[in-house]
């Protein structure tokens, strides 16, 4: 949406109603606006240009940077108390520069760093039209488009760049009946329409993995989703004196599609940063996946159901009960994997997918909330609540099952097929990959678990607010939140002991068979205290401070695999949280408003990655010397530190006896390199309004974001995803900063 389409939004936050769904800590609602009688609008326009930005931290000189984002909206009457009208648009522009500043410790520094341009364009428009009936019948009408497009910032062979494009249209329709004073009726409609679809910034190449850096094509892409969906939802309200109610339900159908080109030029894995070189076998890459393409579709029909009640016992006394189920009538791809067991080409399939994998019909998800006017007068209210959630399905991940399934695909470890690097055709043999997998090579696949789950998590919240005067409120509540089931890839096709040719896999017509399983809990647990209150001067000041541990016994967002020791500090984990948000009228005639957010926030540690095999799977993936946790710089860090560069120092005394390793001793770390970074931020806004009569304003604004200049470093670039590889010689050097101070301007008409 445009901003200025915005009428309000609601934050439900730890505790929501049955009403909805899909979603385990927060739901954002908002509301859009509508025309009327009288014809009012507006206009704006944004500036942004490198001349007024400092310098980021990592730069040696400014990148070119300039931001112009412009709109407006107009809204009014087609019939007089009837029909109405409102239409926005808006334009972003914005061209920069990415700064990759790989540390002086990366061996790939000197030919990676430096400044690449690219320019985001984002254009919105929304249109609605309300319609009037009758006094008790009205509906609404809302159109949305989003045009998106971000080009890749970094270097062109950059693995894990991507021209990113989204193009979305919505459609809305809401019919709300009045049937009594005590009785309405919504029904409503929504389709949807997306293409999110990305490229390879060096197209065809292959991907090429190290310590140290991830070169070549991003093996994701091409890759087109275009999906289309249809909801219909229906929610009746009835108030009675002592009861609010309501209940209803809906249907979702979602048709996902899948333009698939994973792997398909293929990537090298290698545990050392050295070049290659035939002679040395210490050189060679460990792994070589390959994939062919396809398209790929995911149709599913998700029923909800729901009941709430707001219920008064007294004049002090409250309680909320409700109930919520959801059901996804193809969550486990049942079908596909029904089709695979009687396909020759799957033969000892057999072995990690059933036919009777049933699906998931145990969501039900109770909602409970109580409230107590401690003095009768609504100055003090005791609070508690509790609520089962569950997340959404994503369609991705029975899509990419489908590919990676009965698309021609393989992991090779062997490394006599290695040694023929870059070749990949020798790799093969000669063979075309779908030649190699016809006759006979190992396939690799992944696939959906028989039982396969959402995650829920259960939410406990109990707190108070206190009206201390008529401009003074505070609230205090404690969460606690525990996460179940969640999400991780585990290797089913793996024989006890080391990996080899003596001790092969148990089914030799696969390599790795990547099983999605439900391993595993999240936890948040978190003191959160709010302050609101306006004195003379201010027009408003509100502080915000919450205390947190947030814990995980379950693959991070970056560890597709499960590591030896999954429980660690999450990679989100940032235990103090400060907001200072405020407003102040500074020349009242004139109409001058300054307004700012101050922000800090803990740093969160740093998830870390052996970058060689340790377990003998010949699997780089998710692996850890024994006594690391998966997160570093929380917790016992000297403890964190002496197990680091002891596997530094000799990686190869760390598998398991009997496994290949090849890598080569890397200089230690230094504890300051285990310190966390927070985010210290100010920014600041300075606005003048000018009336040019009752109902016309111009509003001048200058704005500043991070005005002190706080510099704020973080892990970028490098290999295995977003984790630092522990046999780089630049693990854990931070090469990314966020941006420094920036300056914006704008203007705003409203009439």
């Amino acid at each position: 949406m445009s901003q200025d389409a915005i009428q309000e939004f609601k934050v439900y936050r730890d505790q929501f109603d049955a009403q909805y769904g899909y979603a385990m800590n927060a739901v954002v609602t908002v509301a859009t606006k509508a025309g009327g009688d009288q014809f009012h609008g507006t206009g704006y326009y944004f500036g942004r240009d490198a001349a007024l930005d400092a310098t980021n931290a990592l730069a040696t000189s400014k990148p070119p940077y300039s931001l112009w984002r412009a709109g407006g909206t107009f809204g009014g009457k087609v019939v007089s108390n009837k029909t109405h009208f409102f239409v926005g648009y808006e334009r972003l522009n914005i061209n920069t520069a990415a700064v990759e500043a790989l540390p002086p410790s990366n061996p790939f520094a000197s030919q990676e760093n430096g400044n690449y341009p690219f320019t985001e364009t984002e254009t919105l428009f929304d249109a609605r039209v309300d319609r009037r009936f009758s006094k008790s019948d009205t509906m609404f009408v809302r159109y949305a488009y989003d045009d998106h497009v971000t080009p890749a910032g970094g270097p062109p062979n950059y693995a894990n760049n991507q021209n990113n494009f989204s193009k979305s249209h919505s459609l809305v329709a809401e019919n709300d009946w009045l049937i009594s004073p005590t009785k309405v009726n919504t029904l409503g409609f929504i389709y949807m329409y997306q293409n999110l679809y990305s490229l390879q910034t060096d197209p065809g190449a292959v991907a090429i993995l190290r310590p140290s850096f991830y070169f070549g094509g991003n093996v994701d892409d091409p890759q087109y989703f275009p999906r289309h969906d249809y909801t219909v939802y229906d929610t009746f309200f009835i108030t009675l004196p002592r009861h609010s109610l309501k209940f209803g339900g809906g249907i979702k159908r979602e048709n996902n599609s899948y333009g698939a080109h994973f792997f398909q030029y293929g990537q090298w894995t290698f545990t050392t940063d050295a070049p290659f070189n035939k002679a040395d076998q210490s050189t060679w890459p460990v792994t070589l996946q390959l994939e062919t393409p396809g398209n790929f579709s995911y149709v599913s029909n998700v029923p909800w159901f729901f009941f709430q009640d707001d219920i008064t016992v007294g004049k002090r006394l409250h309680f909320n009960v409700g109930v919520r189920y959801d059901f996804d009538s193809n969550f486990r791809d049942n079908a596909f994997y029904n089709r695979l067991l009687t396909n020759p080409e799957f033969t000892g399939i057999n072995n990690f997918v059933s036919n009777n994998r049933g699906n998931e019909y145990h969501n039900i998800q109770p909602r409970l909330g109580v409230a107590y006017d401690i003095f009768g007068n609504g100055k003090g209210l005791l609070r508690a609540g509790f609520g089962k959630y569950v997340t959404r399905n994503r369609p991705w991940l029975q899509e990419e099952s489908e590919q990676s399934t009965i698309g021609a695909a393989v992991f090779i470890t062997n490394p006599t097929q290695l040694s023929n690097y870059p070749d990949i055709t020798a790799a093969l043999g000669g063979l075309t990959l779908q030649q190699y997998v016809a006759a006979g090579g190992p396939r690799s696949i992944g696939i959906i678990d028989n039982k396969f789950k959402v995650p829920y998590s259960n939410n406990f919240t109990g707190g108070f607010s206190w009206q201390i005067n008529s401009n003074t409120l505070l609230d205090v509540d404690a969460v606690f939140d525990k996460s179940y089931d969640e999400w991780a890839g585990k290797d089913l096709n793996l024989p006890k002991g080391v990996l080899s040719a003596t001790n092969p896999r148990p089914v030799p017509q696969f390599t790795q068979v990547t099983d999605l399983v439900n391993f595993g809990w999240a936890s948040f647990h978190a003191l959160e205290v709010q302050l609101r209150t306006r004195t003379k001067g201010f027009d408003n000041i509100y502080v915000s401070y919450t205390y947190s541990q947030s814990l995980i016994d379950a693959a991070t967002f970056f560890g597709t695999y499960l590591y030896a020791n999954n429980y660690a500090y999450n990679p989100t984990n940032t235990p103090q949280r400060l907001s200072v948000s405020f407003t102040i009228g500074l020349l009242p005639k004139p109409r001058i408003r300054l307004s700012g957010i101050y922000s800090f926030v803990s740093g969160p540690p740093y998830p870390v990655n052996a970058g060689i095999s340790l377990d003998g799977h010949q699997n780089p993936a998710s692996q850890l010397p024994a006594g690391l946790e998966q997160t570093v710089g929380d917790g016992d860090t000297a403890a964190q530190l002496q197990t680091i560069n002891a596997f530094r120092a000799n990686p190869c005394s760390f598998p398991v006896p009997g496994a290949p390793c090849t890598s080569t001793p890397v200089p230690p770390i230094s504890a300051s390199q285990l310190k966390l970074h927070p985010i210290n931020n100010l920014n600041l806004r300075l606005m003048k309004d000018i009336s040019l009569r009752e109902r016309a304003h111009v509003q001048l604004f200058m704005e500043g974001y991070n005005v002190f200049n706080h510099v704020t470093k973080y892990l970028g670039g490098g290999g295995f995803g977003g984790e630092s590889t522990m046999v780089s010689p630049s693990f854990l050097v931070l090469d990314q900063a966020l941006d420094p101070r920036l300056l914006q301007w704008g203007v705003r008409f409203t009439f």
